[in-house]
């Protein structure tokens, strides 16, 4: 197979490491040779943002590999990106509402743009990305699975996993005024200016935070057999969620997000998972799961089963690994 020299930033601790170890791996899987190469850790070491280009470009004469690939990169520079003859392929696995002019720079000069939001692809070809398609995140069964025995701390009826932050803080402010038992998993990220939020509201939710566990199997301990409540970053953008949504099927969690465009093309509703319209009916239906547990666990099922089968890394590479035989 081929040899991929990999430019993902594995030594750090951010969610985008997790994102790039589970591609890593699943590219091993498939028989493919990855050299990584950290960006952002050689930036910082080197204290300089083209010294890391050009050690960059000297790892890849070193090991002249078949394709270079990039996930994310915010430090690579695109004029760089000129003297890599092998073929590019960047993947970008974020979402904006406005796609991002360092994204547009970078996927110009690659062979194959991937985006995660498949409502971004019109932006992106008017902005002059011509190779651009669809390629949403996924699930690593290794790592996202249903833990059927986990201590209390990780138990509870209602969780969310990720940042909070804008709408999320109206989302988990309400579950907490409605009584649910609730833990949040994640951080907060508050405009102490933002006069929308009391400060009483942000102490409030603060309470129920645990800790990280969007972290390796931590995210399936987190998300097994509970609710999982979540308001993705721009629902308005067709099919922009995000992994959350399919490790915590993958964790056989019921799945209760704001309604995202397009979802119901991917997933069945009350049968893969469940979505809302507004803060009444995400209660409403929070609390129809909980009186109802046999039906929420035979969604979990159906779940894990739908990502397992479609919706795993192992699925993304195939679709990368088509392309590199062309290629």
């Amino acid at each position: 197979m081929s040899k991929i020299l990999m430019c993902y930033p594995h030594s750090s601790s951010d969610g985008w490491e997790e994102t790039g170890r589970f591609i890593h791996e699943a590219f091993n899987r498939a028989g493919h040779t990855v050299v990584p190469f950290d960006d952002l850790y050689w930036a910082g070491k080197l204290d300089s943002v083209v010294a890391m280009n050009d050690l960059l470009i000297k790892k890849i004469a070193k090991e002249k590999p078949d394709f270079f690939f990039m996930l994310k990169c915010e430090k690579v520079l695109p004029h760089y990106l000129d003297n890599i003859k092998c073929p590019k392929i960047y993947w970008h696995p974020d979402v904006r509402v406005n796609v991002q002019d360092w994204v547009v720079d970078k996927a110009k000069k690659c062979d194959i743009f991937y985006t995660m939001s498949k409502g971004s692809i019109p932006q992106y070809k008017a902005a002059g990305v011509d190779r651009v398609e669809y390629l949403p995140e996924a699930c690593d069964p290794h790592y996202h699975f249903f833990a059927s025995e986990v201590d209390d701390y990780w138990k509870s009826d209602v969780n969310f996993i990720g940042s909070v932050r804008q709408s999320r803080i109206d989302m988990c402010k309400r579950v907490i005024d409605d009584g649910f038992d609730f833990k949040v998993w994640g951080d907060l990220k508050f405009d102490n200016n933002d006069k929308r939020y009391l400060l009483a509201d942000m102490e409030c939710i603060k309470s129920k935070f645990m800790g990280k566990a969007v972290y390796r199997e931590f995210h399936s301990y987190a998300a097994s057999g509970g609710i999982s409540v979540t308001w993705d970053w721009c629902p308005e953008v067709e099919l922009s969620y995000s992994a959350r949504i399919y490790r915590v099927m993958a964790s056989r969690g019921l799945y209760l997000c704001k309604y995202v465009n397009g979802m119901e093309k991917v997933f069945q509703r009350g049968v893969h998972c469940d979505w809302y319209d507004d803060l009444d009916e995400m209660s409403q239906k929070i609390q129809y799961y909980l009186d109802n547990p046999k039906i929420k666990e035979q969604i979990g099922l159906a779940a894990q089963k739908e990502v397992y089968e479609k919706h795993t890394f192992d699925n993304r590479i195939n679709v990368m690994t088509k392309w590199m035989k062309k290629n």
